[in-house]
């Protein structure tokens, strides 16, 4: 079943030299499950076609279906869609410095049910299955890049989202920490069942994952594999 469908999205910006269309009636159809890459050189609207499918932009236009319900961004509500639904990685881990690992992951499930004991208790699993409990009472600045990384991933999980988004998860990353977020992307999808959809340049990567599009001309492509 689809997950999540764009249907013919439009987004562009006006420039001085006129108008600059980054994505021309765009289809894409996510199942459930399926770990979906999506690469293209610099600029050709990856980020942006991400933030449009995670309601943090809006198409000019063009619809976007979840579970074959049609999202409005505009609504009030998508910030609570949004957190109930959807998970978050990006490229820079954006990490609260004045809370500890563990505060970090809770924090969107104490948002969400406004209860901290079970959000604390569900985030020392989370950091027990990431290998990470021993860093629970770290600050971000205590941790290293590859550890900062997998504490935003464990805070993308912990409300347990239909779908997470990243955007260049392994990008500020060096080559063994790399290696391991991949390990453990794969593993979530292949174990949980976690459909995901990765923005980035790795071509390692993208060839593990169960679809490979490239973004050309404001449309998308799928690579053999």
């Amino acid at each position: 079943m689809a997950i999540v469908q764009a249907v013919e999205l439009w987004k562009g910006y006006e420039e001085t030299e006129g108008r600059l269309e980054i994505l021309q009636g765009l289809n894409l159809q996510i199942e459930e499950g399926e770990s979906v890459a999506i690469t293209g050189e610099s600029g050709s609207g990856k980020s942006t076609l991400l933030h449009l499918l995670g309601l943090l932009d809006i198409p000019d236009k063009g619809r976007i279906y979840f579970q074959q319900e049609l999202l409005n961004p505009q609504n009030r509500q998508a910030d609570k869609f949004r957190n109930r639904h959807l998970g978050f990685v990006f490229q820079f881990h954006y990490l609260l410095p004045d809370f500890t690992a563990l505060e970090n992951i809770a924090l969107p499930n104490f948002y969400l049910y406004g209860k901290l004991k079970p959000a604390r208790e569900k985030a020392k699993l989370l950091l027990e299955k990431l290998n990470l409990l021993d860093r629970a009472e770290h600050y971000p600045d205590q941790l290293s890049g590859g550890e900062q990384q997998r504490v935003a991933v464990a805070r993308a999980l912990i409300n347990e989202p239909d779908i997470i988004y990243m955007d260049e998860p392994t990008g500020n990353l060096d080559k063994k920490h790399s290696d391991e977020l991949t390990s453990i992307l794969l593993k979530l999808n292949l174990e949980q069942n976690q459909t995901m959809v990765i923005v980035t340049h790795d071509l390692q990567l993208a060839g593990l994952l169960t679809k490979h599009y490239r973004l050309e001309n404001g449309i998308l492509h799928l690579q053999n594999k």
